[in-house]
């Protein structure tokens, strides 16, 4: 009876042996699935988090954008405006210096157009030069004992690029 216990007794010990080998490989892969599972939801946030910088980034481009054509507009339309001012009181004043009306009448309607050109094109040079200040300060800060590089175009070349391109856009719109 003895020895019927011990084999009783050493086969239910090789089966809870197993069943600790199994239980132990159960508790490996629910530990390897559970690190995946943690991967995978650091990487989602992750993602999510580089996602919302990225829309915070492209909002502020976007709302950047509009704040500058926005003044790019009123920039242009102010520098049209006063230009075209100009021309009509320089139209004025050859009516005021004894010039026949009819001549000078007809004078202020390209005195108009010019100042208004040169208004559009001085507009154009202010806020391209205002632009080109601010991106130089967004790419490369000025520490207080570094000295700023010499500008490589002047305001009057800046307004002189704008007429062309002024004058171009007229043609080709005239022209089509």
């Amino acid at each position: 009876m003895a020895s019927l216990m011990e084999a009783e007794l050493i086969h239910q010990r090789d089966v809870a042996k197993e069943m600790v080998h199994e239980l132990r490989r159960q508790v490996e892969a629910l530990q390897k699935r559970e690190g995946v599972i943690e991967q995978r939801a650091l990487t989602a946030e992750l993602r999510r988090h580089q996602f919302e910088m990225t829309l915070k980034r492209c909002k502020h481009r976007i709302d950047t954008l509009e704040a500058n054509l926005r003044h790019h507009v009123v920039s242009i339309l102010l520098g049209g405006l006063l230009g075209a001012f100009f021309g009509w009181l320089m139209g004025i004043c050859l009516v005021m210096i004894d010039t026949p009306p009819f001549v000078a009448f007809f004078l202020m309607g390209p005195f108009v157009l010019c100042g208004a050109m040169v208004g559009i094109a001085a507009g154009l040079a202010r806020r391209q030069q205002k632009l080109l200040a601010q991106s130089k300060r967004m790419q490369y800060p000025v520490f207080k004992k570094s000295i700023l590089p010499a500008p490589k175009r002047s305001a009057l070349g800046t307004a002189i690029v704008c007429a062309k391109e002024v004058s171009y856009a007229l043609y080709s719109y005239i022209r089509s």
